[in-house]
Parts: structure tokens; C-alpha cells; sequence
């Protein structure tokens, strides 16, 4: 059994009690060349660079301001705000355009943020937390509209139902994996595991939620029945992250094993449910837990890494298309922009990166 983290308080973090969640220096371009979109000329009318293919104001961009490590990001539904959450238990909002201004500061949790989801109305954002909580927060005024105590140990993980009825899925070292009517106060179910759960997603219509965890396997919980439906083995250690594809019919999975793999999870699929396995990547010693994602069009996939790379592999051919450098530290999770060739990455190092990538 993989060794259980200590509970943190805030009394273990005096370095971060002392940070007021301030906005701190502009985040500048991560370039000395004069920016040359898509179709532009220099000034003697030669082009100068590669075609661009966002509407980054820089192919990359560095976002500076926490005061310890960002252990998760994600773009909204539009595209246009990134939310991140680190150690300092903080949330920020980025502008994904322009000087990726960091416009608001989301404060409440009593610990580091683990994780952080959008609804997919794109106007609440739900978060968790080793002190315990799930909480809901207004993405356009910053506050906090909700707070889910049930839990009674750390928050690995969450996630939210895309469409319809505004759910959200949370599990726990205590063991539970519970599911939240945002629009009620407490958990409208429990689902009880034997181990520690360390990932988690939902489906689409909230009708099956999967689960991972300290035991190495994948769950498949049918809602409605309170039961387990399927069962994936493959893994050889912790599983640490977890999303369902945009199609619905597949679930990626990052582990401690060094590995991701693509797993159909529809109904009547082969019995070799796992049909892609990802290399190249690396959980070191800190035995963060290291996320993943698929990009808008499920093509291509990445995950966090130890090695301080953002990787991100073709989902047909499970080659490494980009291997990209830049972070100082582990990285910890990973985004694709919902419409454009973007990635996001947060790392240990306390920053973030945008990334614009080429079309393939």
C-alpha cells in the first residue's frame, strides 16, 4: 500500500501565511523577437518566423504570481480564462489573450488547492482541498457560493458533469468517493472503496463515474445502482489522474508506473479494454499526483510529468509529438485550449506556461 500523505495545516505552512494572494509583476512574452503573426512582413517584406496558429500575443507565454507550486490548470469553456490552482491555497484567473492578466484571486481553502474543474456553463469553478473541503466559487465575481464538508480527509481529486444537472464528484484518502447537487447542501451519495482515492471523473450525463486509486485499478460505478460495472487492470501503481474524452467512450489514466493508457469504456466493448499505452513520461519522488488530458478534438493527449517537459503524444499512433522544455520543476498537470492549438502547464517551479502549437 502506497504511503498516505499527512493531513497538512496551516501552522506546516508558515512560509505561505505571510503571502496575501496579491497581484504580483505582468506577465511579459517569453521572447526577444519582434511578434510576427500569421501573414505579417518584417519591415524589408520577408516573413520572419513560423506562421503563428493562436491568437496568443506570443507563442509562449509565462504566468508568474503564486508563492508555491501550481498543482493544477484548466481553460473555461470559452477559452479565454485559465484557472489555477497551488500550495498557497489560492485560485487565480488568468486572461488567456493579451498579458495574461491575472484579474482575480479566489481565497478560502485552509490548504493547498489539489485540483480545480469549470461547470460547463463556464460560470462556476469547483475546487478540493487536502483540508477536506469542496468548495464552489462564482467565476465572475470571485466568490465563494459553496463549501462541501462531508469529507473527513484529504480532497485528492474532482470533477463536474459536463451538461445538465450541475453534479460534481469528489474522492478522498478517507476512502469515499462522494457526489454533490451543487444547488444542495451535502453529498447526495457515497460510494465507499477499501483504498484511498486519488482521481476521479464523471460522464457526461452523470449516469457513471470512474474512480482510481492506491489499488492500481480503475472503477466504473454505475450511479444508479450504486455498483461497479467494470474493472480495468493494467496499471502497476497508483493512478493519479484521470478524464473521460470528449467522445465519451474513452478514459485516460496517468500512474505512477510511468505510464498512461486509453481505456474503452463503452458498453459493449472488446475484453482488452485498454487500447493505447503512453510512454515517455515520469513520476519522480515527490509522488505529486501528476494529472492529464485529452485535447477538444480527443487526437492527442499529455500528462503531467517529474521530468519537467510537457509531453503530448498522437492518440492513434501513441508517438511523442512534442516533448516541450521550459519549467523548472515538476509538472503537475496539464490543459488544452477548448478551440485553439494551445496547451497550458502548471509545474512546482510556481509558474505556469501557454504554449502555442503547430498544426499537424
Amino acid at each position: 500500500m502506497a504511503e498516505k500523505r499527512p493531513l497538512e495545516t496551516d501552522d506546516d505552512n508558515n512560509n505561505n501565511n505571510n503571502y496575501d494572494g496579491s497581484i504580483v509583476e505582468i506577465k511579459r512574452q517569453k521572447t526577444s523577437l519582434s511578434l510576427v503573426g500569421r501573414g505579417q512582413k518584417t519591415q524589408n517584406g520577408q516573413p520572419q518566423g513560423p506562421d503563428r496558429t493562436s491568437a496568443l500575443l506570443a507563442p509562449t507565454m509565462l504566468l508568474t504570481g503564486h508563492g508555491d507550486q501550481v498543482f493544477c490548470v484548466r481553460f473555461n469553456p470559452e477559452g479565454d480564462i485559465v484557472a489555477s490552482g497551488s500550495h498557497d491555497k489560492k485560485i487565480f484567473l488568468w486572461r488567456t489573450y493579451g498579458e495574461c492578466e491575472n484579474f482575480s484571486v479566489l481565497s478560502g481553502h485552509k490548504n493547498a488547492v489539489l485540483q480545480v474543474q469549470w461547470t460547463g456553463d463556464g460560470e462556476h469553478l469547483v475546487s478540493c482541498s487536502p483540508d477536506t473541503t469542496v468548495r464552489s466559487w462564482d467565476a465572475m465575481t470571485g466568490e465563494q457560493v459553496g463549501i462541501m464538508k462531508d469529507h473527513t480527509d484529504i480532497v485528492n481529486c474532482c470533477s463536474v458533469q459536463r451538461r445538465g444537472t450541475p453534479m460534481a464528484v469528489s474522492g478522498s484518502d478517507d476512502c469515499s468517493v462522494k457526489l454533490w447537487d451543487m444547488r444542495a447542501k451535502g453529498a447526495t451519495k457515497t460510494l465507499t472503496e477499501r483504498y484511498q482515492i486519488t482521481a476521479v471523473d464523471i460522464s457526461e450525463d452523470g449516469d457513471q463515474v470512474f474512480t482510481g486509486g492506491i489499488d492500481n485499478t480503475v472503477k466504473v460505478w454505475d450511479v444508479r445502482k450504486d455498483d461497479v460495472i467494470m474493472t480495468l487492470e493494467g496499471h502497476s501503481d497508483t493512478i493519479t489522474g484521470m478524464e473521460v474524452s470528449p467522445s465519451g467512450t474513452h478514459l485516460l489514466t496517468n500512474s505512477m508506473d510511468n505510464t498512461m493508457r486509453s481505456w474503452d469504456v463503452r458498453p459493449y466493448a472488446p475484453d482488452s479494454r485498454c487500447v493505447r499505452v503512453f510512454t515517455g513520461h515520469q513520476h519522480g519522488f515527490e509522488k505529486n499526483l501528476l494529472r492529464c488530458a485529452w485535447s477538444a478534438d480527443g487526437k492527442q493527449v499529455s500528462g503531467g510529468s517529474s521530468d519537467r517537459f510537457v509531453h503530448i503524444w498522437s492518440v492513434a499512433t501513441g508517438d511523442v509529438l512534442y516533448s516541450l522544455p521550459g519549467h523548472e520543476g515538476s509538472v503537475n498537470d496539464v490543459a488544452f485550449h477548448p478551440k485553439e492549438p494551445i496547451v497550458a502547464s502548471a509545474s512546482s517551479d510556481k509558474t505556469l506556461y501557454l504554449g502555442e502549437l503547430a498544426h499537424i
